[in-house]
């Protein structure tokens, strides 16, 4: 538990930084359990209206599209972050905690429990997608050597030990990426190439 509210504390601050340009502005969504916003206005409002025939056929089409930006988690599957962590992953608890005015999609996870007082390692991959390019950390001086990445119009990834902090700009908007990892065998400098070619994976649905 002690090693979950550590990466918890990792989740609140490596999204101070867009969460301080968000203003006083709240919610413009709800966040779900796993880490997606969703746009107001949902199944419901289909419901109340005359026209349920057409709304269904949008419906449709929009889960069968997938990679939507109001699902973070079709554009940074479980798949992807078990491929990151090399073990398996789940859905974070946390996911919704960062709901700001212009987060347009998110999705977390996270590494499951381990065995009762056994240190296992412990990962989190939080995913962030924000409407606008204000965003953006990498001109900003808060993270420590940044270096440009060629993923969408502009971007940098930084390493430290705290972990991997990855943004990028493309369409008007602000994407990130965060990677962090206790009680591992490895350094997390050696994931960098996989949460860049992930970023890059990313950039290619949006």
């Amino acid at each position: 538990m002690a090693a979950r509210r550590f990466l918890l504390v990792f989740v609140l601050v490596s999204t101070a930084f867009v969460a301080s340009s968000c203003g006083d502005d709240d919610g413009g969504g709800s966040a779900g359990r796993d880490g997606s916003v969703a746009a107001s206005g949902g199944e419901s409002g289909g419901d109340e209206s005359g026209g349920d025939e057409s709304g269904g056929d949008e419906s449709g089409g929009d889960e069968s599209g997938g990679g939507g930006l109001d699902d973070g988690c079709a554009l940074v599957a479980q798949a992807d972050a078990e491929a990151l962590f090399g073990e398996p992953a789940e859905p974070s608890d946390d996911a919704g905690t960062s709901v700001q005015q212009f987060l347009v999609g998110s999705c977390i996870w996270q590494s499951p429990d381990g065995p009762e007082g056994e240190l296992t390692p412990q990962h989190l991959l939080q995913f962030h997608v924000w409407d606008g390019e204000q965003f953006y950390g990498g001109d900003a001086g808060v993270y420590d050597d940044p270096e440009p990445i060629d993923v969408g119009d502009r971007g940098f990834i930084a390493v430290s030990d705290a972990g991997i902090s990855l943004q990028f700009v493309q369409s008007g908007k602000t994407v990130s990426l965060d990677y962090s990892l206790l009680f591992a065998d490895r350094s997390i400098a050696s994931s960098a190439g996989a949460v860049q070619e992930l970023a890059a994976k990313v950039s290619s649905l949006l």
